[in-house]
């Protein structure tokens, strides 16, 4: 090949074999040398891992799910109305003092509603 393989060529090539291959030793080596290159891409685990379902290797398929496991980081928005700024974090219930955030976005929202042609 006149170009040295990235991760890219080899997720294609994973990609080709997924579709037309069955599993095999060559298939198997694709999809190491693909997680040598990118071992923590997530769409490479995808790809690995759906390539094992598609051959019934379960022990496979929750292998690699397994090291796809990562801590999610809570998100958060922020507003400001009339000078005090008020954090949002998912998960969070309201306090009473953010009623009024959410009444004046309730609002905001129909107003778009009504003025959208």
């Amino acid at each position: 090949m006149p170009i040295m393989p990235d991760a890219t060529i080899w997720r294609t090539l994973l990609s080709a074999c997924n579709v037309h291959g069955n599993g095999g030793e060559f298939e198997e080596k694709v999809r190491k040398r693909l997680l040598e290159l990118e071992p923590k891409w997530s769409g490479n685990l995808v790809i690995v891992a759906n390539g094992y379902a598609d051959v019934c290797k379960w022990e496979e398929v929750a292998r690699v799910r397994k090291s796809m496991r990562v801590k999610k980081v809570v998100g958060e928005s922020c507003i400001e109305v009339k000078g005090c700024r008020v954090r949002f974090l998912s998960g969070y219930v309201c306090e009473a003092s953010c009623v009024d955030v959410y009444f004046l976005l309730y609002g905001l929202s129909l107003n778009m509603m009504v003025n959208d042609p």
